[in-house]
């Protein structure tokens, strides 16, 4: 009777960890370490009665693959709705994320979900601002910058109203086009 040898079932054990351990993705947000984040919104003026924006969430991208089902972070926004910027760019900003305590990680863009009902006030008549299918979810900013645990970032977007407003030659048709910028000096880490 021949000896059974253990030696080769063995190695192709490790073989297969060994493969199985290299091919899954990296995650570039951690689970244990956390910081936290707040983001607002301002607005600049525009040359309407009102712009209203349907606001529905603000996520982050912390994995740079748009494949992966998880590279979107929601931050569940406090402040949701329908906003007159208008009014905002007087008031001065609207928190939309209160202190979201997240896990912490590379933060590769910034995404602020709009919803359906974006119109305009125009001498007193309102009319829907229709949204371009690449525009139809929102607008994202690419801010590429590490979120470090143990540190507060409040983050500051803005909204290019007059910008952001693309009046056509067609009477009583505008179209919403998000003109919308992070300022590298309006996120900060606090603390550290």
């Amino acid at each position: 009777m021949k000896p059974i040898s253990l030696t080769r079932p063995f190695l192709g054990l490790i073989i297969l960890f060994l493969m199985q351990a290299c091919s899954e993705p990296q995650d570039t947000f951690s689970q244990e370490e956390r910081t936290t984040v707040a983001v607002t919104l301002v607005s600049t003026s525009a040359s309407y009665d009102q712009v209203n924006i349907d606001i529905k969430n603000v996520l982050l991208k912390v994995v740079d693959n748009e494949s992966d089902p998880n590279c979107w972070l929601s931050l569940d926004a406090d402040n949701t709705g329908v906003f007159n910027m208008s009014e905002l760019s007087q008031a001065g900003s609207t928190l939309l994320v209160g202190d979201r305590d997240i896990p912490e990680g590379v933060m590769y863009e910034i995404w602020l979900e709009l919803g359906e009902n974006n119109f305009l006030v125009k001498d007193g008549q309102t009319f829907d601002l229709s949204t371009p299918y690449a525009h139809q979810s929102g607008l994202k900013v690419r801010s590429q910058m590490l979120l470090k645990a143990d540190n507060s970032y409040g983050f500051e977007l803005q909204f290019h109203l007059e910008e952001s407003i693309v009046e056509t030659n067609v009477d009583g048709y505008f179209i919403l086009k998000p003109v919308l910028s992070l300022d590298s000096n309006t996120y900060y880490p606090i603390g550290s």
